[in-house]
């Protein structure tokens, strides 16, 4: 399996009302990181998210949110995070015009790596709360998922045991 971190990249959020920018770093499409910013930024305006991302300052800037865009900065093969993260680092602190909220608390190139891992676990016990509030829902959401996959699923599945079945002898044979 290839490290999906040999496939990064470092974006920026530019609105033409604003001469600032929001740099980010990820692993995903730009399309569904500029999404998942999108999603933030209404769930913050609805008040069903209390979190304010600085990413959110960019959006603020026009009434429609769509003249806000993504652009690549540039693409980075990385081993982890957290070297993805310490580049990104780098180039926030390259610009004077960023909103990042974290841009002062960069001197530590770990500190943003060291706030996840402090944090990791009650993201995760969090994570598992959410989703055993949302049981139900989680449900119906995986049955319409086989659902609509079954044929894949069923066809991984079989691949996986065909793999395992062809280890095995392997190992008997050696």
């Amino acid at each position: 399996m290839t490290n999906p971190y040999h496939n990064s990249k470092i974006y920026k959020l530019v609105n033409p009302h604003t001469d600032k920018i929001y740099i980010g770093s990820t692993i995903q499409k730009l399309s569904s990181r500029k999404a998942t910013h999108t999603r933030d930024y209404r769930n913050w305006k609805s008040g069903k998210d209390r979190k304010h991302a600085s990413s959110c300052f960019i959006f603020e800037a026009s009434e429609d949110i769509h003249e806000t865009k993504i652009e690549l900065i540039k693409e980075v093969k990385c081993e982890n995070k957290k070297e993805l993260w310490n580049i990104e680092m780098e180039i926030i602190n390259q610009h004077d015009n960023c909103v990042n909220e974290n841009k002062g608390q960069t001197l530590d190139p770990n500190y943003r790596y060291n706030t996840y891992l402090k944090h990791k676990d009650r993201y995760n016990k969090n994570r598992r709360i959410k989703r055993q509030e949302n049981i139900e829902e989680y449900r119906k959401k995986d049955q319409e998922r086989y659902k609509r996959d079954k044929q894949n699923i069923l066809e991984r599945h079989k691949n996986y045991r065909k793999r395992i079945k062809l280890n095995t002898q392997n190992n008997v044979n050696k």
